[in-house]
């Protein structure tokens, strides 16, 4: 196992040990705002047609890995 280099990977200056406390009073401020319920997503057909495309934009279903997978797919077949 590797050791962990300081040098490489520095502490950030804003993280901060937090207390109990803190963290309770921030569990009651997000439950009192219940943003969760004011979440809507896209209203409109525009934006709703544009959100439907995400999962094309990023991830498994992006056009590069549509590719390599068409690309695979094609090495398989052959073999």
């Amino acid at each position: 196992m590797t050791e962990f280099n300081v040098k490489k990977y520095p502490i950030k200056k804003y993280r901060r040990n937090l207390s109990p406390e803190f963290i309770e009073a921030a569990r009651q401020r997000i439950l009192a705002s219940k943003p969760w319920e004011k979440s809507t997503g896209p209203r409109t057909l525009e934006g709703k047609a544009k959100s439907s495309q995400n999962n094309f934009k990023h991830g498994r279903r992006s056009r590069t890995m549509m590719e390599v997978n068409r690309i695979i797919a094609d090495v398989v077949k052959s073999n």
